[in-house]
């Protein structure tokens, strides 16, 4: 009996531990993995060309280049690129006409489209001209900087490693272990329920749009705590911290986990962050929430592609130590 409450103990003081480590490595990743996005873009289309040329010259050579602007064809495709989020602004200039239009997005942040919205009116206004703004995606006003979405998916994220850090003794055995996915996918839901619930009272606007981010968040959660599931058969604890700091470099960063979308990130990244598990879970969110859509076969298809990589790693990680846990004892805390 003593025994059994040393054991016990000594499981609850190590899984502490390892929260303990696993928290610490977050911080510092969110302090130290911060990425910079490339400056904002800003297309600039006119009936004549030349005119347009000569607008994108003079935004090009404003002290310190915050904007960079670039020509474009017609005004559809043009705004067809800040959909796609391949660009921050749409100036569209007549000479003809007293006044410009210019069309943003503030789903790509607030913080570019202030830019291109302050470089493209001072611009104008040098030449004695108006510019009237329009916002294709305006925040609400309890979101106004647009980056709920993205704390609300970091949440699921990191519930789902926390999860796997509290059961991180459980079953071992390939039986046991595919009792655990089930277990992970039966709690990811009232807590997912919870976030959402919170949300939405949060930002009543959110509402309508429960259902949806519920089942992305339970998607997310799941995710995420399968794989680290799959790096705790693999590798151990040492696998679980590997996962922790592999899902804070992608996560600490909005740019990099897809907050504002993809359209600024690194070249590098762009092929890449949204197919990782948090590119999929923020941008997930945003393009129900700020962007109205809702998500492809393909979105849906990396979800599913991820949960049954980790559940496939689950059972090959088991299979690779069969006389580790050969009792079959659970050991959940």
């Amino acid at each position: 009996m003593q025994n059994d409450r040393r054991d016990h103990v000594l499981r609850v003081v190590t899984a502490v531990g390892w929260i303990a480590l696993v928290q610490a490595l977050l911080f510092a990743g969110f302090v130290l993995l911060q990425s910079t996005p490339q400056t904002p873009s800003l297309v600039v289309v006119s009936p004549r060309h030349t005119w347009a040329g000569y607008v994108a010259n003079q935004i090009n050579t404003v002290d310190g280049h915050p904007v960079r602007a670039y020509l474009g064809g017609t005004e559809a495709d043009a705004l067809a690129d800040l959909r796609a989020d391949r660009t921050q602004g749409v100036l569209l200039v007549d000479p003809t006409k007293p006044q410009d239009s210019l069309t943003v997005s503030s789903a790509q942040g607030v913080e570019a489209t202030a830019a291109v919205r302050v470089v493209a009116e001072a611009v104008q206004r040098a030449s004695s001209r108006t510019v009237v703004t329009a916002d294709i995606t305006a925040p609400s006003r309890e979101d106004h900087a647009g980056r709920h979405g993205y704390h609300l998916a970091l949440s699921w994220l990191f519930c789902g490693l926390a999860f796997t850090l509290a059961v991180r003794r459980g079953h071992e055995s390939v039986q046991g272990q595919l009792r655990c996915v089930a277990i992970t996918l039966v709690a990811g839901a009232p807590v997912v329920a919870v976030s959402v619930g919170i949300a939405a009272l949060t930002i009543p606007a959110w509402a309508q749009h429960a259902l949806r981010l519920f089942v992305i968040g339970t998607a997310t959660f799941a995710v995420s705590a399968l794989l680290a599931r799959a790096a705790l058969a693999l590798a151990g604890p040492a696998g679980l911290v590997g996962w922790a700091l592999a899902l804070t470099f992608v996560a600490a960063s909005p740019s990099r986990a897809g907050a504002e979308g993809f359209g600024r990130a690194d070249v590098l990244w762009q092929p890449i962050g949204p197919w990782t598990p948090p590119g999929l879970a923020v941008s997930g969110v945003r393009q129900v929430v700020q962007l109205g859509e809702s998500l492809s076969a393909s979105h849906w298809a990396g979800f599913v592609w991820w949960a049954a990589l980790a559940v496939l790693l689950c059972v090959i990680g088991s299979a690779n130590r069969p006389g580790a846990y050969r009792h079959g004892r659970s050991d959940m805390l």
